[in-house]
């Protein structure tokens, strides 16, 4: 049995390869643990994994770009700090690669997109 906190539940949950996205609150919760030194870097640990994502797993690693622009939004400053700390982690998105192999389709440029910001 793995031994996760709630925390690192909820950022697993909300980057997950289901077809829909987070509720508003969860982001909110996700944003809010961002305040504790210990969560945020929980919370961090996810995110990267999840940005390293191979492109079949792309809806992981495009909900984390989403949960990093939520948090960046409205979690602290600190999280703020420590994403442009690893500002290389998120451009590296900027090269992500995957089509599906069924339709053709470019999951990938979803990914491209995000990762260059507003």
């Amino acid at each position: 049995v793995l031994n996760v906190s709630e925390v690192e539940a909820k950022v697993r949950d909300a980057t997950g390869s289901e077809a829909w996205g987070p509720s508003g609150s969860v982001l909110h919760e996700i944003s809010q643990a961002t305040a504790d030194s210990q969560q945020r870097q929980l919370v961090l640990q996810v995110l990267w994994e999840r940005l390293q994502e191979p492109g079949v797993n792309w809806r992981k690693c495009y909900k984390a770009l989403n949960v990093i622009d939520y948090c960046v939004k409205n979690g602290t400053k600190r999280f703020v700090e420590d994403c442009r700390d690893n500002v290389d982690r998120i451009e590296a998105c900027k090269r992500y690669q995957y089509t599906e192999p069924d339709t053709g389709k470019d999951q990938g440029i979803n990914i491209r997109e995000k990762s260059r910001g507003p």
